[in-house]
């Protein structure tokens, strides 16, 4: 009987084979195209934090409300750390449950960087400070569900005699994508500091 008993817990302890391809443990080698791409939409997004961040919003912000442009620029920080805390979590969660035939993560990636770019343009035309505290709230929203679920590709798609070496790629590609970010923003800042947001997106 106890070894009836062994038998059957045994074999419920066993991963279940029956899973969806997008829930089973990666097993094909990726290739150059995927590294290209995971590189691409890495530096794309740390050009989005870099130029954004550091030059185009505290810009706007002296222009609508010059006398207390540091204290809003403050409260906008404080709060997008906020939505960035819950937002990562969260789009991992609610990607690690999709089971589309697109794969867990790409519609995630894909519907928070179409977002990502609407919120920019909000940006973009915002007239006062409430709408532009909603642009970009909206752009920090998305950009961080798009960053979540990119980072989440690694051990979703790559097998694990990869993965060191993928991982390192994307650090090395978030590194540098704050660079051309500053340079980017400053270049289209000088000629013309309002369009510059489309220039980021």
């Amino acid at each position: 009987m106890g070894d009836m008993q062994a038998v059957d817990l045994a074999l419920s302890a066993e991963p279940s084979l029956d899973l969806p391809e997008a829930l089973q443990a990666p097993t094909r080698q990726v290739g150059c195209g995927f590294m290209y791409a995971l590189t691409a939409a890495a530096i794309s997004l740390y050009i989005l934090y870099a130029g954004i961040g550091a030059l185009l919003l505290p810009y706007q912000i002296g222009l609508l409300a010059p006398g207390s442009k540091v204290a809003i620029l403050s409260f906008f920080t404080s709060i997008t750390v906020l939505i960035a805390l819950f937002a990562n979590p969260l789009a991992g969660a609610f990607s690690d449950r999709t089971t589309s035939r697109f794969g867990r993560r790409r519609p995630w990636i894909f519907v928070g960087g179409l977002l990502t770019v609407v919120g920019l343009l909000f940006m973009w035309q915002a007239t006062n400070i409430p709408l532009l505290f909603i642009g970009y709230c909206f752009v920090e929203l998305f950009s961080n569900i798009a960053l979540a679920t990119l980072v989440a590709t690694i051990p979703a798609q790559v097998p694990e005699n990869q993965r060191g070496m993928v991982s390192g790629i994307f650090s090395l590609a978030t590194g540098l994508g704050g660079i051309p970010g500053a340079i980017l923003a400053g270049q289209i800042f000088k000629s013309a500091p309002t369009n510059a947001y489309v220039g980021c997106s």
